[in-house]
């Protein structure tokens, strides 16, 4: 899993459950899901060090992943939610 898995998994999840989210709080429970999974050894290093393979920088509302942030201002709000549906068929 990388971070683009992980934010797809997010989105499936919040699209399954019918929540719509911004790119902000997509990125804000990537990193908490990423710190409880380190915090409660969830995951060994090896495999937090995969996922985790660009770092979070701190933003003033919250972590952010620049590349993250950048390819969703780059494709839009529309996309993100095109992302969200495509990936309910996924999750399913």
């Amino acid at each position: 899993m990388t971070m683009d898995a992980l934010a797809e998994h997010i989105l499936g999840v919040a699209r399954i459950n019918n929540v719509s989210v911004t790119s902000l709080q997509l990125q804000k429970v990537m990193f908490f899901s990423l710190k409880e999974a380190i915090n409660r050894g969830l995951l060994d290093k090896s495999e937090i060090q995969k996922i985790y393979d660009r770092p979070f920088e701190v933003w003033r509302y919250g972590p952010v992943e620049r590349k993250f942030t950048k390819s969703i201002k780059c494709m839009g709000l529309m996309q993100l939610q095109k992302l969200m549906e495509s990936t309910r068929a996924i999750m399913r």
